[in-house]
């Protein structure tokens, strides 16, 4: 597989920014945590989070891999 198909697979509607934070928060990483792992600088998560900027290629491939597997995780601690 090539890297515009990995692209193209994963270029789905991103949740809000602010669903996006509230995805990280839940799951108990932070900024720099989540950027770490999808190999950014912690001031694009900001960004993204912030609605200042929109993830771009595979940058937005990688955040929204993170994204969705960071939904699928159970609740951590209690009613929202």
């Amino acid at each position: 597989m090539n890297l515009e198909s990995l692209i193209s697979q994963n270029h789905r509607d991103l949740p809000s920014p602010s669903e996006r934070r509230r995805l990280r928060v839940d799951a108990g990483l932070t900024v720099a945590q989540l950027a770490t792992a999808i190999g950014v600088a912690p001031a694009s998560v900001s960004a993204w989070e912030a609605g200042e900027r929109v993830p771009q290629g595979i940058h937005r491939a990688a955040y929204a891999q993170a994204l969705e597997t960071l939904e699928a995780l159970p609740e951590q601690g209690g009613e929202r």
